[in-house]
């Protein structure tokens, strides 16, 4: 162990917790809802202990910690991406006032009078679309 942490002590004990929750809840009852990452891990570990590897050897279950490692993953691996991309979005737009005011521009005649946000308006924000893009 390396003992090197990208976040504070504290709010990963917070998640593991949560995951840790979660994946009881789901272990005590038949889950029936969605079917998302975590189910399928807690599945594939159930049915690979009930299996006993006995037919496939080379096969070896997730333990609790690597399912618990691997949601935490799931839950920020998301973040930083976006995060990036609207940083650099935005110190474009503010090194590109030109790209800025036509930006405006556009979002102003689309939504007149700061009217609400619908999906036919995100459609018609084509500049939008070519700068979160680019």
């Amino acid at each position: 162990k390396m003992n090197v942490s990208f976040f504070p002590r504290d709010a990963v004990d917070f998640f593991m917790r949560a995951i840790s929750k979660i994946k009881q809840d789901r272990e005590k009852e038949t889950h029936t809802g969605r079917v998302d990452f975590l189910q399928l891990m807690i599945e594939s570990q159930k049915s690979t202990s009930n299996d006993s590897n006995e037919a496939n050897p080379s096969h070896k279950a997730l333990s609790d910690i690597e399912i618990l490692s691997q949601a935490f993953i799931f839950i920020f691996a998301g973040y930083e991406p976006t995060s990036n991309m609207l940083c650099y979005l935005v110190y474009e737009l503010a090194t590109h006032p030109d790209v800025q005011q036509k930006l405006l521009q556009e979002i102003d005649t689309v939504l007149p009078n700061k009217a609400p946000l619908t999906y036919e308006a995100m459609m018609q924000l084509e500049y939008l679309d070519m700068t979160v893009n680019e």
